[in-house]
């Protein structure tokens, strides 16, 4: 392996770690402006796919007429079920589950990611060392979403261990898509675009009154659509050079940057059992990048 193909494959997963933190604090904003899920996240996905629409004709305008009726097909699906219903499922979990139940549960993203590659694609082999820094991460992100305090189960849990799941299929289904040559922006188009079709339907059903008006400022709307945007080119370009291992246990990251702007920006404080976390996750991110994933 090259020494640009590692330091882009570093760059890109952390520059998707970084994009999923500020587009995730920037949830976290809207929903205290009392922006109900359904709705404000199909707008933020449509805005998504509007921005993945136009940096596509401005750089691979030509390859569009390449892409096959059945890879339209599929990446339709992915859309609706890999984005709509698994954002439906985890906001739906959400509500009927705690923030710590939430913010450990969804990482299992990573858990499911890693066996479903196993699995599905020849490269993706299950090791001891994998296994053990995939063991060490659930630890770290545990410690710093329940902050050490006790897990107790909530109905809503099912739900959002689905979209984990959910997610995971999809990432490890595109990123066979990826290796066939298939444009990552294209990709990012029809995930956004299908997947905010279905939180339209989810906001016509929940939120019907507010459906088609915005609860927060537009720019707040533009500027985390343009965030959710560039998490998922950045996601794509690392599974263009990373085995998708490497994507989601290094993306574990995320958890690090969302504790820090949460510090800096909603003056969030943290405790030593989440430092403990941060620590574990740093060590084991360090170890991955040194590592064949």
């Amino acid at each position: 392996m090259s020494f640009f193909k590692v330091e882009s494959k570093l760059a890109f997963v952390t520059l998707f770690s970084i994009a999923w933190a500020i587009q995730s604090a920037l949830s976290k904003i809207a929903s205290n402006y009392g922006a109900y899920w359904s709705t404000f996240t199909y707008q933020t996905l449509f805005v998504a796919a509007l921005f993945s629409s136009v940096y596509m004709l401005m750089t691979k305008k030509k390859i569009l007429k390449y892409i096959k009726l059945s890879n339209i097909i599929i990446l339709s699906m992915i859309g609706f079920i890999g984005t709509g219903c698994a954002f439906a499922s985890m906001y739906y979990g959400l509500e009927r589950s705690t923030v710590g139940n939430f913010g450990f549960l969804i990482k299992t993203t990573t858990f499911f990611t890693v066996i479903l590659g196993a699995i599905s694609i020849k490269a993706e082999k299950l090791t001891i060392v994998k296994m053990t820094l995939l063991s060490l991460l659930m630890i770290g992100a545990f410690l710093i979403s329940t902050k050490g305090n006790s897990f107790s189960p909530k109905v809503g849990d099912l739900f959002i261990i689905l979209a984990a799941f959910l997610l995971s299929g999809a990432s490890v289904v595109i990123k066979k898509f990826i290796t066939g040559n298939c444009p990552s922006e294209v990709i990012t188009i029809f995930r956004t675009f299908f997947g905010g079709v279905i939180l339209a339907l989810c906001s016509l059903i929940f939120d019907k009154e507010n459906a088609f008006t915005s609860q927060t400022p537009v720019i707040l709307v533009l500027s985390t659509g343009f965030f959710l945007f560039l998490l998922f080119f950045f996601l794509y370009k690392t599974l263009e050079v990373a085995s998708v291992s490497y994507m989601t246990m290094h993306s574990m990251s995320m958890s690090l940057f969302t504790l820090v702007f949460g510090f800096i920006f909603f003056k969030e404080s943290f405790n030593i059992i989440q430092l403990l976390g941060g620590v574990i996750i740093i060590i084991s991110v360090i170890l991955i990048s040194k590592s064949k994933i």
